[in-house]
């Protein structure tokens, strides 16, 4: 049995009769452990609107597109955005710098960038599901 409490910290107890119980229970955590690196728990409420099983889909299909992110064909690829994307978001950058300096001349420097964690999200994101 896995109780979580609102601390959202679970406990896990082995309900089981006879012999073997004991040590079942000193073992919870090894137990727990292993379950929750086998499971994932995806709360699904009771009344569901498109969205809401939308987001479900969305949870699941980035977990899975995560995995993809240690293979170095994908590495290579999200290198090779980044170095494509770099002088568009530096010019970007020039161009924002330039109309700003007339409002306000005392801007050093205007910097726009797109972040390594921001970047593997968008290519998480925005499925599309057609059933």
């Amino acid at each position: 049995m896995i109780k979580i409490g609102r601390d959202q910290v679970p406990t896990v107890t082995v309900i089981k009769k006879g012999k073997g119980s004991k040590t079942l229970n000193k073992k919870s955590k090894k137990i727990a452990e292993y379950i929750s690196t086998r499971i994932n728990f995806n709360y699904i409420p009771a009344i569901r609107t498109d969205k809401e099983a939308m987001r479900v889909v969305d949870t699941v299909m980035s977990k899975e597109l995560e995995k993809l992110e240690i293979d170095p064909d994908y590495k290579k690829a999200l290198d090779t955005i980044t170095k494509l994307q770099k002088p568009v978001l530096d010019n970007l950058s020039t161009k924002i710098f330039n109309s700003l300096t007339q409002l306000l001349p005392n801007i050093n420097k205007v910097n726009v960038d797109v972040t390594e964690s921001r970047r593997k999200m968008a290519l998480r994101q925005e499925v599309e599901v057609m059933i």
